[in-house]
């Protein structure tokens, strides 16, 4: 949460960057002050409830873009390692799934996958699961933080880990990460362990 509030501050605020530790000390806390100012609200430097809102605002700007330029339908396109989408395509239908299923943040997708999606995610809920939708679209600049920071941990394995910018099936709009709402596994294999996971290989 802390690393996403740096990349926003860093985008609204032109000023010195912060890097993105994940660590909200006093140059975090500096910034979200200027952020406040901007917006007119109070500078408190926490994120208090009129702040949250106005950066989930921004959030759903970021993570739920409106195209800005027209492309083909690009929804069966088979992204890889070897064949990109253009950066700067965004799906011209993507509806934000927030409050109608659990997510972890704001989640959109693109409408039909989204329709597939909660269909089955409601069938789960009926037998007593809870599974949490921890990803959806993603912007290549944001694919690209997730890349950068991997890269830092796993260095070269990184590849094999998560897609570059431009290579994920995120930014089709038509692809989610799961959860177990109750094990929360962090996308390791051992979700493969939980009720959700086992329901999950047996019906999605």
């Amino acid at each position: 949460d802390v690393k996403l509030l740096q990349y926003i501050l860093n985008k609204e605020i032109q000023t010195e960057k912060l890097p993105l530790t994940g660590v909200f000390a006093e140059k975090t806390k500096a910034k979200l002050i200027e952020f406040q100012k901007k917006y007119n609200l109070e500078p408190t430097g926490f994120v208090d409830k009129n702040t949250l809102n106005k950066l989930n605002e921004i959030y759903l700007k970021e993570l739920c873009p409106i195209p800005e330029k027209d492309y083909p339908d690009y929804f069966l396109y088979p992204v890889s390692k070897n064949n990109p989408l253009p950066l700067d395509y965004i799906p011209s239908d993507l509806i934000n799934i927030t409050g109608k299923v659990l997510t972890d943040g704001i989640i959109c997708l693109r409408k039909e996958a989204a329709d597939a999606l909660l269909q089955m995610l409601n069938y789960a809920h009926k037998e007593g699961l809870k599974i949490i939708v921890v990803s959806g679209f993603r912007k290549p600049e944001i694919q690209n933080y997730l890349y950068l920071n991997y890269y830092r941990v796993f260095g070269r394995r990184t590849i094999d880990i998560i897609a570059k910018a431009g290579h994920s099936e995120h930014q089709l709009g038509t692809a989610v990460d799961l959860d177990s709402y109750y094990s929360r596994t962090g996308l390791e294999k051992h979700f493969e362990k939980t009720n959700e996971g086992k329901w999950l290989a047996e019906n999605s």
